[in-house]
């Protein structure tokens, strides 16, 4: 699930990578300082979300665990490590963890396609350790499963393709990552996002957005009021449009014209949730039981996350920026660039907000 993380920084920047083609798209935004709208769209807008939509894509990522159960041992993580873990194990067993998010289309020449998500759909911990109860007191915790991760694979599904993603830069604190796919011989080719960059410290209180993303696997795009604009240094803000599995890493948008242009002013990143633990029939000893059949086999703790709707969390755009100029010698090896930067500062003279332009 998803955690909060918060920024600040506003950067101004003009992205490009080495394609001859080259995006231009008026930039109808009156610059820093204009509110964003807070009412409802007045005018027919779909053709424009259609268009944003295009550079939304959804991905999963998946880990492979073998688990190994001591029931019948009394061992420390200590002892454990000093020995063949398969020997000493009552029950062993593999086990998957998954995740689904949604990736922003960033780049795209005839090599790569890069994207930008939320790290946290990307990070699984190597190792899960579970103590029996009885030694939590104790000085020395006894070991009751220890899992260890030996695959994690992630895929976009996009234009009917299923590519395989590889990381190539993240900040965890941040809760931001950029991600690729290598195009080979596959035809695939995402539309880069090709809407200016806005600034998150403009949104007000009651300010409308728009959230791109795939929760549960299909795409949507949902409308959200913007609550506790810049309630940190970071210019963080909460919406209260709903958040499912599967948006983390969701656009962001909103309009200082009344919809007739949008500029991306943050992702969706995180919901607050509530966690319980249930049991469940241990993995290695599922099987079919009739209705009412008492359940006699071992059993497993599970844990789950119930998402309390109506408080999502973002990443304000002044961060996503500054994590990109962090990441410019990865994109650079990747035959792109971040170039043209203009401060805050600058900007503030009355110039437009840059959009990101590709060449």
């Amino acid at each position: 699930m998803s955690h909060s993380y918060l920024y600040f920084i506003f950067i101004v920047v003009v992205i490009g990578f080495g394609c001859a083609s080259v995006s231009n798209q008026t930039n109808n935004s009156t610059g820093k300082g204009d509110a964003y709208s807070s009412s409802y769209p007045s005018q027919d807008i779909s053709a424009e979300l259609i268009d944003i939509e295009q550079s939304i894509k959804r991905y999963t990522t998946t880990a492979r665990y073998r688990t190994y159960r001591f029931e019948d041992a009394n061992l420390t993580i200590e002892q454990i490590r000093e020995q063949n873990i398969s020997t000493i194990a009552s029950d062993e067993f593999t086990i998957s963890e998954s995740k689904a998010g949604t990736a922003i289309t960033l780049f795209n020449n005839d090599q790569h396609a890069v994207f930008i998500t939320a790290q946290h759909v990307l990070s699984f911990p190597d190792t899960l350790l579970s103590y029996k109860p009885e030694s939590n007191a104790a000085k020395q915790k006894i070991v009751e499963s220890l899992s260890i991760k030996n695959k994690q694979r992630s895929h976009l599904y996009a234009d009917e393709n299923v590519v395989e993603l590889d990381l190539i830069a993240e900040n965890a604190s941040k809760d931001l990552a950029l991600i690729k796919v290598n195009k080979d011989d596959r035809n695939f080719s995402p539309r880069p996002l090709s809407i200016n960059f806005g600034n998150a410290r403009d949104l007000k209180l009651g300010s409308f957005v728009y959230v791109f993303g795939y929760p549960l696997g299909a795409p949507m795009v949902t409308r959200g009021i913007v609550s506790a604009p810049n309630y940190d240094q970071r210019s963080s803000f909460l919406t209260d449009a709903l958040f499912n599995h599967g948006i983390s890493g969701g656009l962001i948008v909103a309009s200082r014209n009344n919809f007739e242009s949008f500029e991306w002013v943050g992702m969706a990143v995180s919901a607050t949730a509530t966690q319980q633990q249930f049991l469940i029939p241990a993995p290695s000893k599922q099987k079919k039981y009739r209705n009412f059949q008492a359940y006699t086999d071992t059993a497993v703790v599970s844990e789950q996350r119930t998402i309390n709707y109506g408080v999502t969390q973002a990443t304000p755009i002044e961060e996503i920026i500054r994590f990109l100029l962090t990441s410019e010698n990865e994109l650079n090896d990747l035959g792109m660039s971040v170039t043209g930067l203009r401060r805050s500062d600058e900007a503030s003279s009355g110039a437009a907000s840059k959009k990101i332009i590709y060449q």
